[in-house]
C-alpha cells in the first residue's frame, strides 16, 4: 500500500511540476538596452511646459525570469508648475525574451488630481491581478509602456503608410485594442 501513495505522490508532483512549466514567445530586440535613456521635452503651444524621460536602467528578476525595468517619467517644468504641476510615473518589468510585461505600475500627479495603479500579469495562468480583482488576459498582453517597447522591435522595412499591428492593452480591469499605424519614414536631427 505504500508502494501505491509513494507513486501517485510522485505522480502528483511531476504532473504539478510540468503544469506550471509554459513556453513563452522569444522575440529578437535590437530596439532598446540596458542604460538607454529617452528624454522629449514637453510643449504646451510653443511653450516648454514640461520634460518626458523613458529609460531602461537596469535589469531584474521577476517571475522567475529576467525582465527589463523600464520607467517613464513626465515632470513639468519649474516655470509651468504654478499653472498645472505634474509628476506622472510610470513602471513596467518587460520579460527579456518575450517582450511582454510582468508588472506595472502607474502614478499619476496632475494638478490635484492622483491617481495610482498596478497590475500583476501572471502570463502563465493568463490573469491580471489588481487591487480590484483578477481578469483574464490574452496571451502577450501589454501595457501602455511594454506596448511602446514591444512596438520599436517591429521590423517596418515592408511597410507603407497606413499598414498596421494589432497589440491588446490591459488597463483597470479590460483589454482593450491597440492599433499600431506606420506613418512612414522621417529624418531628424538630434
Amino acid at each position: 500500500m505504500n508502494k501505491y501513495k509513494f507513486i501517485i505522490f510522485v505522480l502528483l508532483i511531476s504532473t504539478v511540476a510540468f503544469a506550471q512549466k509554459k513556453e513563452f514567445r522569444k522575440l529578437e530586440n535590437k530596439a532598446f538596452g540596458v542604460g538607454e535613456k529617452l528624454t522629449f521635452d514637453v510643449k504646451y503651444g510653443f511653450v516648454k511646459a514640461g520634460i518626458a524621460e523613458m529609460s531602461v536602467p537596469r535589469m531584474k528578476r521577476i517571475s522567475g525570469r529576467d525582465a527589463y525595468y523600464i520607467t517613464f517619467k513626465v515632470n513639468s517644468v519649474p516655470t509651468f508648475d504654478p499653472v498645472y504641476k505634474v509628476r506622472d510615473r510610470y513602471v513596467t518589468y518587460m520579460d527579456k525574451e518575450g517582450l511582454f510585461p510582468w508588472r506595472f505600475e502607474q502614478h499619476i500627479r496632475e494638478g490635484g488630481y492622483k491617481r495610482d495603479f498596478s497590475a500583476f500579469f501572471d502570463h502563465r495562468r493568463g490573469k491580471a491581478k489588481t487591487s480590484e480583482g483578477s481578469y483574464d488576459i490574452p496571451e502577450n498582453v501589454n501595457d501602455i509602456v511594454s506596448a511602446f517597447y514591444l512596438a520599436r522591435t517591429f521590423d517596418y522595412s515592408d511597410m507603407k503608410p497606413g499598414d498596421k499591428f494589432h497589440l491588446q492593452n490591459f488597463y483597470k480591469d479590460k483589454v482593450y485594442p491597440l492599433d499600431v499605424v506606420y506613418r512612414g519614414k522621417e529624418r531628424i536631427t538630434v
